[in-house]
């Protein structure tokens, strides 16, 4: 007997669903920070076992939109909801339940929610949280995602609540259905968010536009597009220092990533109000191509 499921990952931005993947996968495939917003699309991550095989969607963080890019963000989490065989809601312990209203009224609706109450590690639980596990029926579990406490617990809960299925949705050995160029795009991204002040970081996005993998190496050249001409500037950095640091560090976790040595070329480029442009929020559907 087979079982399999559609898992999405429903919260707040900065909530830790894409570190809670990370962990579940034991694999850095969803870039982290603690600047809000860091997910912008959504992320398929696969875990498979003899008999079990979760297909985890890592979606953006709920926010109310004010542009383009965040009507897109917001469009992902409601498909997300509308696709999965089950809901993880994932909330932060300290946090009060009354201010999560809306996005509650969202989750209910769900035939089968799993809430999950992280950093339990440096804070207290709101009993609140309980108490609307108790009226919903469902069930709850606290744990601390960075870490790994308790993950195993939820998987155990999500093996039982999976449906049974005839074959797998995908391949065994297949880790996500993102294409390579997109993990390179993103781990440039994330280390732009730790290296970055400021708007700059959600202010800019990554275009791959030359990927070539020889034998002993990955040749990559990728433009860094901002949304203002004043962010070019602040992107570089005097003589080049700032842009010189988001490729070294940015190959150094691509070549942990892959396994492979890296050679890495940015440049810079202006794309005004890029995050209200449809042709560029449609380019990011592309990125799709399941690999191991």
């Amino acid at each position: 007997m087979k079982k399999a499921a559609y898992v999405a990952f429903i919260g707040r931005p900065n909530v830790g669903k894409s570190t809670l993947l990370n962990s579940i996968l034991k694999e850095h495939l969803c870039i982290t920070s603690k600047k809000h917003q860091t997910t912008r699309e959504k992320i398929l991550g696969i875990d498979t076992y003899d008999d079990f095989q979760f297909v985890y969607q890592d979606l953006p963080g709920y926010i109310n939109p004010h542009n383009e890019l965040q009507k897109k963000m917001k469009e992902d989490v409601e498909n997300g909801i509308k696709d999965a065989d089950i809901i993880i809601f994932m909330v932060e312990a300290g946090e009060k339940r009354e201010s999560y209203s809306e996005l509650i009224s969202i989750v209910q609706k769900h035939p089968d929610v799993i809430l999950v109450v992280n950093k339990i590690d440096i804070q207290n639980i709101d009993p609140g949280w309980e108490e609307l596990a108790d009226e919903m029926g469902w069930n709850i579990i606290t744990l601390c995602a960075l870490n790994g406490k308790r993950v195993d617990r939820l998987k155990d809960i999500l093996e039982e609540k999976a449906p049974e299925v005839e074959s797998f949705y995908y391949d065994k050995d297949y880790l996500t259905d993102r294409s390579e160029r997109f993990i390179v795009k993103e781990y440039i991204r994330e280390t732009s968010l730790e290296i970055y002040r400021s708007e700059i970081p959600h202010e800019l996005f990554v275009d791959v536009v030359n990927m070539i993998e020889e034998e002993d190496i990955i040749k990559i050249k990728a433009i860094i597009y901002v949304a203002r001409n004043s962010q070019k500037g602040i992107v570089i950095g005097q003589n080049g220092k700032m842009i010189k640091k988001l490729g070294k560090e940015s190959r150094i976790k691509l070549e942990k990533f892959f396994s492979k040595k890296i050679f890495l070329e940015l440049n810079v480029k202006i794309k005004e109000k890029w995050f209200n442009n449809e042709s560029i929020l449609s380019g990011m559907k592309k990125d799709y191509g399941v690999w191991e």
